[in-house]
């Protein structure tokens, strides 16, 4: 009788236990070979990484499209801190111990080296048409910018030397120079970067269109990592006197506590209403994320050994995974993992529901003469379809399901399969991304679109 009651309160305790667990998403291998692959940014189809295989690292690409992989680096030199937007490719180039930063074209496959100098550089990042990056010069760290469509680099935000270490400390040891702006981030014209001018980190910004310079958090401690999306930034803040995750918003100017968790968090990214991060509670990095929609925390990756670094764009995430004791690249597909709130009244602009799943979006949808535009690359992905952009021609091909849909900004001509249809409105940039008429796009490919108004709600069905 004992043994039974024991047995009985045995497996009621782990029954217990295993529903207090978090509930975590299913990842997958996208890049698992010998030797650390590490620092993945994702953007559209495009995954760029360093591999360190060969004891020389350099800058590979992973294309969901096509599931295949490349090397885009140079062989003969290492090559560092890739970043993409998903057409161009930036990183840090060591050729000879001189740093340069070098600009590829997926289209053309042409890189281009954008600085000669060699001083050191850092956090190189590309959103078309521009470049940014954080250049040693002078004894101080500034933040440097590149125009793809003009070829003219201009210096954006300079330290003020008032306020500079000296070189050497107390102990006569030479300071790693970190001192000036470093970590910057880029969406469209706006910039934030870190800037060491308050003798502590804070976070300021810039238009790079306008050379405005702007203060954007200035607390009583460091401030660290910043990411933008649009009129979003999240960020590592340390008020608590551990790194937390904390989202600012450009239009209401206020700040949010995202995760407040024990232990820190770091390196926040930010895709449409999803926040995801590294995080340390359970005494090892673990990938973790936040629905702004539902207002839920979520597990993402949660493993024996570490997960750390995560970029996440749409409805695909993907981070550093240290399963096997060397850094590969894993995957999450994060379709299943967002749901629906109940109260859409609570989410503001246009909301978009793809068979029953919201919409993550990185540029929020707008409404043109009684027509919903979206960025290409989420309606791309929400209807399973390919997106190639050519710059050069400012056309969109979107292409899959049997079509060949062909739109070009700022013309009301798109075609179909090689046949002519006349547009409402045409596609457009904003905030540096492509927009295109959601019902056309959709139905081009066979999708049901009903649009409910009172709501400010677009529900797609395939």
């Amino acid at each position: 009788m004992l043994k039974s009651k024991l047995s009985t309160v045995f497996f009621t305790f782990i029954l217990i236990l295993i529903l207090s667990v978090p509930a975590f998403a299913a990842s997958t291998y996208l890049v698992d070979k010998q030797g650390d692959q590490e620092h993945p940014v994702v953007s559209g189809d495009i995954v760029v990484y360093e591999d360190h295989a060969d004891g020389k690292p350099g800058i590979f690409m992973y294309d969901f499209s096509t599931e295949k992989t490349k090397r885009i680096g140079s062989t003969s030199s290492s090559q560092s801190a890739p970043h993409t937007d998903g057409d161009y490719v930036v990183w840090i180039d060591n050729s000879f111990d001189v740093q340069s930063i070098n600009l590829y074209s997926i289209a053309t496959e042409e890189t281009t080296k954008l600085t000669s100098v060699g001083s050191e550089k850092r956090s190189p990042k590309v959103d078309y048409p521009w470049v940014v990056w954080s250049e040693y010069k002078d004894n101080s760290w500034d933040i440097y910018a590149y125009n793809i469509s003009t070829k003219a680099t201009k210096k954006v935000a300079k330290h003020n030397y008032n306020y500079l270490r000296k070189e050497l400390d107390s102990d006569g040891n030479r300071r790693a120079h970190y001192d000036g702006q470093v970590g910057v981030t880029i969406s469209g014209d706006k910039i934030v970067w870190t800037d060491f001018r308050n003798q502590k980190w804070d976070l300021y910004g810039a238009d790079l269109n306008t050379g405005v310079e702007f203060s954007v958090i200035v607390g009583q401690r460091d401030q660290y990592s910043p990411f933008l999306e649009g009129e979003r930034l999240v960020y590592q803040d340390n008020r608590e006197f551990q790194s937390n995750i904390y989202l600012y918003d450009f239009k209401t100017e206020k700040s949010t506590l995202i995760c407040g968790a024990a232990k820190d968090q770091e390196y926040p990214t930010i895709s449409g209403n999803v926040i995801a991060w590294q995080d340390f509670r359970s005494q090892r990095w673990d990938i973790y994320g936040y629905d702004l929609n539902s207002g839920k925390e979520m597990v993402f990756s949660n493993k024996q050994y570490h997960q750390t670094y995560p970029s996440i764009d749409g409805n695909r995430l993907v981070f550093m995974d240290n399963s096997k004791s060397r850094e590969d690249i894993s995957t999450v597909n994060l379709t299943s993992e967002l749901v629906v709130p109940t109260d859409l009244d609570s989410i503001s602009g246009i909301k978009i529901i793809v068979n029953g799943r919201l919409l993550a979006a990185d540029v929020s949808p707008i409404m043109e003469n009684g027509r919903v535009l979206i960025p290409v690359r989420a309606v791309s992905e929400a209807l399973g379809v390919n997106v190639d952009w050519k710059s050069d021609s400012q056309k969109i091909i979107l292409s899959g399901r049997g079509k060949n849909v062909e739109l070009t900004i700022g013309s009301k001509l798109a075609t179909i399969n090689g046949t002519s249809q006349d547009l409402d409105v045409p596609a457009m940039l904003t905030q540096g991304r492509t927009l295109v008429p959601l019902r056309f796009v959709s139905q081009a490919f066979g999708a049901a679109v009903n649009w409910d108004g009172n709501q400010q709600l677009v529900e797609i069905s395939l």
